[in-house]
C-alpha cells in the first residue's frame, strides 16, 4: 500500500520533469534555430569591420553634409555604442 502511494507519487514527479524537459528541449531547439540565423550574418558584419581602413576613416572625416541613410546608420551605431548622437559635427 505505501509502496503504491510512493510509486504513484514518483510517476507524478517524473510526468512533471518530462513536462518540463520537454519544454526546456523545445526552447533549446528554438534558441539553436535564432542561432543558426545569426551567426553568419556576425561573420558577415565582422569581416566588413575588419574591411576598413585607415582611408575609409579619413575620407568620411571629409563629408560634410550625409545623406539621410548614412545618418541613420551612425545614428543605429551611436545607440549602439551608447553614445549621444544629437550632437554636431565639428567642422
Amino acid at each position: 500500500m505505501i509502496a503504491e502511494k510512493e510509486q504513484e507519487k514518483v510517476a507524478g514527479e517524473t510526468a512533471i520533469a518530462q513536462e518540463s524537459a520537454d519544454k526546456t528541449e523545445a526552447i533549446k531547439t528554438d534558441c539553436k534555430k535564432d542561432l543558426d540565423e545569426a551567426i553568419p550574418a556576425l561573420e558577415s558584419a565582422a569581416k566588413a569591420l575588419n574591411s576598413i581602413q585607415q582611408k575609409d576613416v579619413a575620407e568620411l572625416k571629409t563629408i560634410t553634409v550625409f545623406l539621410d541613410p548614412v545618418l541613420n546608420v551612425f545614428k543605429a551605431v551611436c545607440v549602439l555604442l551608447g553614445k549621444d548622437c544629437t550632437k554636431k559635427m565639428n567642422p
